[in-house]
């Protein structure tokens, strides 16, 4: 095929060729779930489909190959992207329990409330819809947004509320130069434990124990 078709008519099309490559990068031991392989196609399509048919160029090959490789590149970059937020704690599942299992009134709710007032309009609303609606599918639906763009502003939102709140009382210094490296940084909890000359192990409790002190007040 030697244009580009517009969504309508590519979304079928997308879904045929794209496919195969979450199988082969399955069997090349990239363990990305059925799950995730479905929300990064959807994403893709959705955020992305504009934007490939801008940059083709029919002299230089067919479609399907061009469509193939972007794919690809993408699943993979955001593949990365995903398993750093989960590795730093602010995946949805992890939001939820540190939420659910947060000590009552340990962060500055009023504090918290303002810093969420100050972050972006799009890390608001993924917020409130999630803690709202119940479950990050259904809080996407909600947004009319991809389960793929929630996580990204929920990660961007923990993170402003987070760094601009400081540190709460009842965490000490060290911990929170964990969380600090870890969210200004965009480092893991085990890099921000190299960096700091600690032991992986703690510094991984350490950042989990700050993000439950933080989102008892998200709830708020």
């Amino acid at each position: 095929m030697r244009r580009a078709p517009p969504l309508a008519e590519g979304y079928p099309l997308a879904q045929r060729v794209l496919f195969p490559v979450l199988v082969a990068l399955d069997r090349r031991g990239y363990g990305i779930s059925h799950g995730d392989g479905l929300d990064y196609l959807h994403a893709f399509i959705v955020d992305h489909w504009a934007r490939l048919r801008e940059t083709y160029r029919p002299e230089v090959g067919d479609f399907e190959p061009y469509l193939r490789t972007a794919f690809r590149q993408f699943v993979l970059r955001e593949d990365r992207r995903r398993r750093r937020i989960a590795s730093q704690g602010i995946d949805p599942d992890a939001l939820r329990t540190a939420a659910r299992d947060a000590p009552d009134a340990l962060a500055d709710r009023a504090l918290v409330r303002e810093a969420v007032a100050h972050a972006p309009p799009g890390a608001r609303a993924a917020l409130a819809a999630f803690f709202d609606a119940g479950s990050e599918r259904a809080a996407a639906r909600e947004l009319g947004w991809t389960r793929h763009r929630l996580r990204t502003a929920l990660a961007e939102a923990v993170a402003h509320v987070a760094l601009r709140v400081g540190r709460p009382p009842g965490v000490s210094p060290d911990d929170w130069a964990v969380t600090e490296l870890v969210l200004a940084g965009g480092r893991t909890p085990a890099e921000a434990a190299r960096v700091l000359g600690r032991p992986p192990g703690p510094a991984h409790d350490a950042h989990r124990r700050t993000l439950s002190l933080l989102l008892s007040g998200l709830q708020a």
